[in-house]
Formats: structure tokens, sequence, C-alpha cells
């Protein structure tokens, strides 16, 4: 099991939301968000080639001007991870304590993401810039309250319509709350280990044993047929919360329910797991 703790506080998560879908919308009616053109806008030169380290971008500053540099090793340009990417840098360039520290040459172009804590909470300002900024919460949420069949399914509509990746659109439904309370998503490597995770914000303010979620699948869980038998597609089952959320003792009021699981193949990436309450549309 594994505890989920914070990386920034809510008011400074609503700060950077609030800057970031004020962005997208001022200059965007629909989707998608085009992020590119938002740094044309802004005057940031573009940069995108093939580069052997194992970077997927970085925002540079020399002789008072901006860079933005791509690796288009293993993302093309237009792709969702290099839409991502680099909305991500942008995320440095319009938030001003990383903008500030860029030009003054206190902050490195690329923070590594398994750096000391005050690292990843830089990239993780970046990382909610960069998922508010391409999908805004009043466009997304409205379009996937109109969305009709399975969580997966409108996922699958919603990554289209955005142009951004599976996971990250599904960590979006759970950020915006959208699947109800509980709710989380949980990623699965090609191995079956987990890969990422989220807990829906109201979720998280039941207190924080709704902060520690499973490592492997539940036996007998749809999730786990899934990833045994290498099955690709989508499926769906019902499970006991205290299956996926580890930390609940089992003594308090609403422990002993049952959620609703549904689980995706996301092909060479593995899988991904979605719980809500059992009774959610």
């Amino acid at each position: 099991m594994r505890f989920l703790a914070p990386c920034r506080s809510r008011q400074r998560t609503q700060d950077i939301a609030a800057l970031a879908e004020h962005l997208a919308l001022s200059r965007f009616s629909c989707a998608p968000i085009d992020p590119e053109r938002i740094a044309a806008e802004e005057g940031i030169t573009m940069c995108y080639a093939s580069f052997p380290q194992p970077f997927d971008g970085l925002l540079l500053h020399e002789h008072h001007r901006f860079t933005l540099v791509c690796n288009t090793r293993c993302h093309p340009r237009g792709s969702p991870r290099s839409r991502y990417t680099v909305a991500h840098e942008l995320g440095h360039f319009f938030l001003p304590s990383h903008r500030d520290a860029l030009v003054a040459g206190s902050l490195a172009a690329r923070l590594p993401r398994q750096g000391p804590w005050s690292n990843r909470i830089t990239e993780s300002d970046a990382d909610c810039f960069a998922a508010n900024l391409l999908m805004p919460a009043a466009l997304f949420s409205r379009l996937a309250a109109t969305l009709p069949g399975t969580t997966p399914q409108k996922i699958h509509t919603l990554a289209k319509t955005f142009e951004t990746s599976i996971s990250t659109t599904a960590y979006r439904l759970i950020e915006l709350d959208l699947l109800g309370v509980p709710s989380a998503a949980i990623l699965w490597d090609p191995l079956g280990l987990p890969a990422g995770r989220r807990v829906s914000p109201f979720t998280a303010v039941m207190g924080p044993d709704y902060l520690m979620l499973t490592s492997r699948p539940p036996h007998s869980s749809a999730t786990a047929r899934m990833i045994e038998h290498l099955r690709t597609g989508e499926d769906h089952s019902q499970s006991h919360l205290m299956d996926w959320f580890t930390g609940l003792s089992g003594y308090e009021s609403g422990h002993q329910t049952l959620v609703r699981e549904e689980v995706m193949s996301l092909g060479d990436h593995g899988w991904l797991t979605l719980i809500a309450p059992a009774d959610a549309p």
C-alpha cells in the first residue's frame, strides 16, 4: 500500500488552476486548446528535435528570450504527450515564481521528478497548470456531463476532443470530482505494478485513511483478471471499498460498502482502473 501526500496547498492549487483556465478560455472558445499558439503569442521560440537524453521538454532563458525545447525522440510533435509537454513548460513560464527563478538563473531548466521534495513540488505545479490549461474545468465538466456510456468510453471521447492522453484525461475526471465520492484512478504498468494514482479532492478530505490505495489489484477483481490474462478492451465489477482504500479500518460508517470498478486496457502502457460509488450514473 502507498500513502498519497498532497504536493501543494489547496489554495495554491486553486490559484494555479484559475490562472491556467483563464489563459485558456480567454484565447479559445472550445477544445482543443493549442499550447503552441499560446507560446507563439508570448514570443517563446519553439524548438523540436530528437535528443538521446531521457527528457520530454525544457524551458530555457537566455539573452532575455525564452526557448521551449521538446524532445521528439519518443513523442512526435502534436501528439498528446507532446502537447502536454508544451503546456507543462508554459506553466514554468506563466507561474510568476517559476519565471522569476528562471530569469534569475536559480531554477534549473528541467528539474528531476525524483529529486528533492521542493523540486517535486515545482514540477507538480507545472503539471497542475498543464492539466487546467489543456482541459479547462468549465469546458471539460460540461462535455463530460453530456456523454453517454461507460466511464472508459467517456474518457476516450474526452481524450479525443481535448487531444490529451487517456491517463491524463482520466486523472482530470478524478481531480474535478466528476465520478462521485469516493473515487480514485490507478495506473498499472505492463507488469501489473502501480505506475500512478489519483484520489479525488472530495475523497481526500474525508480523512487521511482515504489517501492509502492498494499496491496490487484485489483478488478476483476485474482488474486482476485483465492483468492476469493480458486482456485488452474494458471490464467492470463491484468490489469492497476497503479492497482499494487499504487505510480504512472497517469500523466506521461507510467503510463496509461496495464500489464500482471499471478497468480499461492502455495497450503497451498497461491498464487503468477507475473506482467510483456503486450507484454513480
